[in-house]
């Protein structure tokens, strides 16, 4: 399987873990963050940008996990914000 056709699916399952982190469902958040990055690690490489916004994400989920998640929403939010600055500068220079 290409690239190409590879990167919508593990956008489709980071977008699914941003929208599960949303609305407090941390292990489903985690299980569709895992699988992205693995998928991720795999087609780009583990230092890759979307690799490390996964591994922070994976991490503050970690660190939030069974706590008051009042504090989940504006961060992944940022989170959210920064990836698609960072997806629309890479599609504006073709690395996209």
């Amino acid at each position: 399987m290409t690239a190409a056709r590879c990167r919508p699916a593990l956008n489709a399952m980071w977008n699914l873990g941003i929208v599960f982190a949303m609305q407090g469902e941390l292990s489903e958040a985690k299980e569709n963050y895992c699988k992205a990055l693995a998928g991720f690690q795999a087609l780009l490489g583990p230092s890759s940008k979307e690799c490390q916004f996964l591994e922070r994400e994976l991490a503050f989920l970690h660190f939030t996990q069974g706590k008051n998640t009042k504090f989940i929403t504006p961060f992944v939010e940022i989170l959210t914000n920064t990836h698609w600055k960072t997806r629309a500068t890479a599609e504006a220079y073709g690395r996209e």
